[in-house]
């Protein structure tokens, strides 16, 4: 294996960010198109706070207010076609490219929070699935197929963290190890086809943990 010094590898990664960023900048313009979909749909909708936010995290993640608009820009940006959408504009740039591009790049991003973050981010990678998933059922975006597999990567990246978790009962390290393990296996329960409204057995895995918690829960209270 070729070994690099830092300036050395920087120069070789280079190219790849560069990909990354230009990837992340449609990812952004296509979150503000759903948003403002969303705001034409329902003033009163969540969505475009809950997009704006996101936007913000892309932008400061990947550092494209370094070499480009600022920050403020780019939320200026989202802002003014929220506004448009509510005041009746017509709203441009749905395109499949946009689309595919705002999908991948969510995906991109869970990625990165897996390969920066770790387990400390689990929550948020599997928001990443669904909200390509959700995006991608509003936008009817075919093939769908696609979308549903980039979301499972995510999630099978999460439960490979959890197997390196010591369950329950195990050894653990940390004095909020058993809090952390209990915590990280809800969020992914919460992101399963577990519905009040559609109920559906759980995998023998789930009931373990499910029952394992439960169990800790009564001895402790």
């Amino acid at each position: 294996m070729p070994s690099y010094t830092l300036d050395e590898l920087i120069k070789k990664m280079e190219p790849q960010a560069q990909r990354d960023k230009a990837l992340i900048n449609q990812c952004i313009e296509g979150l503000g198109l759903y948003a403002a979909q969303q705001a034409r749909d329902n003033s009163f909708s969540s969505k475009p706070d809950e997009m704006r936010k996101l936007v913000e995290n892309l932008v400061c993640y990947w550092g494209l207010d370094n070499d480009g608009p600022s920050l403020a820009d780019f939320l200026d940006s989202f802002d003014n076609r929220i506004r448009s959408a509510i005041s009746g504009m017509l709203i441009v740039g749905d395109t499949y490219r946009r689309q595919s591009d705002t999908i991948y790049g969510l995906h991109r991003y869970g990625e990165e929070l897996v390969a920066a973050q770790g387990s400390d981010a689990m929550s948020k990678i599997l928001d990443m699935g669904d909200l390509m998933k959700e995006i991608a059922k509003y936008w009817e975006y075919e093939p769908y197929a696609v979308v549903d597999d980039l979301a499972a990567r995510l999630s099978a990246e999460v439960r490979t963290m959890l197997e390196s978790i010591p369950l329950p009962g195990q050894p653990a390290i940390g004095e909020n190890a058993g809090y952390e393990i209990k915590q990280a296996i809800l969020d992914l329960l919460s992101h399963g086809n577990y519905s009040l409204f559609d109920p559906k057995e759980m995998v023998e895995e789930n009931k373990e943990h499910f029952k394992r918690i439960l169990n800790n829960f009564l001895d402790d209270y």
